[in-house]
């Protein structure tokens, strides 16, 4: 069922205050997934009406607030990197007998 994630994509979970009126990021963390440059119109978890730049789909969880890009990065922020993308939404779907899901990350 993940035959088709075959790209290598980095994944920087939410920052964190650093306790100095700035935020940390946890180490970069490489997935594989399936990305595809798209405009999708979604609703964030906030309620407010968005069109991505980016649908990835991905194995595992993401959380909203954290960047992917895809291609590999040990960059310790991802500003860093001129094709990181904020996760405005993450959708987690299980299939029709639950054996797995279906997780896909909006980014903008």
């Amino acid at each position: 069922m993940f035959k088709n994630y075959t790209d290598d994509i980095t994944y920087w979970g939410a920052p964190t205050p650093d306790g100095e009126g700035g935020e940390t990021f946890a180490a970069p963390v490489p997935l594989k997934g399936r990305w595809e440059d798209r405009n999708d119109e979604f609703t964030t978890p906030t309620g407010e009406s968005a069109v991505s730049r980016a649908t990835v789909f991905l194995q595992q969880d993401v959380v909203v607030g954290g960047y992917l890009m895809l291609g590999t990065s040990a960059a310790p922020i991802p500003a860093n990197e001129a094709n990181a993308q904020e996760i405005r939404a993450f959708i987690k779907v299980p299939a029709i007998r639950h054996n797995w899901y279906e997780r896909r990350a909006l980014c903008i």
